[in-house]
């Protein structure tokens, strides 16, 4: 995989995490949080983030 491939994908992973992260606080945001909601809206988000991996070039 390519360094654009990666870039690309950790781009799209980062915008699904967004919008999970954005559900969670709209469900904790109303006059009757969604506490079971949140969690899983954050556990989603948990799931699709990237894994930044560091490279030692030597």
């Amino acid at each position: 995989m390519t360094e654009q491939d990666r870039a690309r994908e950790a781009r799209i992973r980062l915008d699904a995490a967004r919008k999970h992260i954005t559900e969670a606080i709209e469900a904790i945001s109303g006059p009757k949080p969604d506490w079971v909601r949140c969690g899983a809206c954050i556990d989603m988000a948990g799931d699709v983030m990237p894994l930044v991996e560091e490279v030692d070039e030597r």
